[in-house]
């Protein structure tokens, strides 16, 4: 992923309007490094585009997101409905403002927020389905227990058939945070058992493996556990980028997470503690890496 991302930074360097190499380091820093890189990853781009350029709102968008990832809550807002102003189904721009609202607990504000949206994203790609993962997290924030079910029920379970790694994010996460509130959720975690057993032994991203090892180890599948268990020990023998990160966090916090979701949680507290410094590593925004925080207030 390293020199991934460095191949299409530079491609933006020498080239700073080519937008589609721009979405990919944006992507890419996401998963790899964070706010900081993403900000300066842009930052080029930013200087050689004008309002009036044909991709700036995308640009803003991304702007948006990274400013949000780096703590900067106001100018991301801002930057975000800028974007929004200029292309009001730019989803990304919306997600980055809804990321604002999340962070800053403005609750109320983010459900109508994302509803007012919801029509104008019928033809969007399955992402639309991650906002209606952070509505949902609005109405935990709420209290709203019973209506966060609900959007789980309606609206993010029918897409875990094209058995995409960030349906089974945020399904994952969200059943947990969930059951951490005190609601039983049922059998709902029969059906994410059955596509993460299949993905435990990935190896694309320490943060989608670690969401594959949760439905397995809640439901007690000692094997697939065994399975998930042994292959981030083997990953963090790989000399890969996410290597190092399974070496340094992924595998003490994918033997915690099945700790947690056993009677070990006293343990599975313990370990994950051990990396919470270093949990940023692992890539994905503040608040999908929030459950981990979550999980461990909730069973210290």
């Amino acid at each position: 992923m390293t020199d991934a991302v460095a191949v299409f930074d530079g491609i933006v360097l020498d080239y700073p309007k080519d937008m589609l190499a721009l979405r990919i380091a944006h992507h890419l820093h996401f998963y790899g490094s964070g706010g900081r890189q993403m900000m300066e990853s842009l930052r080029v781009a930013l200087e050689n585009h004008e309002t009036n350029d044909r991709y700036y709102g995308f640009l803003k968008g991304m702007h948006s997101f990274a400013l949000e990832e780096s703590g900067h809550y106001p100018e991301a807002e801002a930057a975000g409905l800028e974007a929004l102003d200029i292309n009001r189904k730019d989803i990304w721009a919306a997600h980055a403002v809804t990321h604002v609202y999340q962070m800053q607990s403005r609750f109320e504000e983010a459900i109508p927020f994302i509803e007012s949206r919801l029509p104008e994203w019928n033809s969007a790609n399955n992402f639309v389905y991650h906002l209606h993962w952070h509505k949902a997290l609005q109405h935990i924030g709420l209290g709203n227990l019973d209506q966060a079910l609900i959007i789980y029920d309606e609206a993010l379970v029918e897409p875990l058939a094209d058995d995409f790694y960030l349906d089974v994010c945020n399904a994952t996460s969200l059943l947990w945070r969930l059951e951490m509130s005190g609601l039983n959720v049922g059998d709902r975690w029969a059906p994410l058992h059955e596509l993460s057993k299949n993905r435990v032994q990935d190896d694309e991203l320490v943060f989608t493996s670690l969401h594959y090892l949760i439905a397995p180890a809640i439901l007690g599948d000692a094997k697939t556990v065994k399975a998930g268990l042994d292959h981030f020990h083997l990953w963090t023998n790989a000399k890969t980028s996410q290597g190092t990160v399974a070496k340094i966090v992924g595998e003490t916090m994918a033997t915690a997470l099945t700790k947690l979701a056993s009677k070990q949680k006293r343990e599975g507290v313990t370990l994950m503690q051990s990396v919470q410094n270093e949990i940023y590593r692992i890539g994905g925004s503040h608040a999908q890496r929030h459950l981990f925080d979550q999980l461990i207030n909730t069973y210290r």
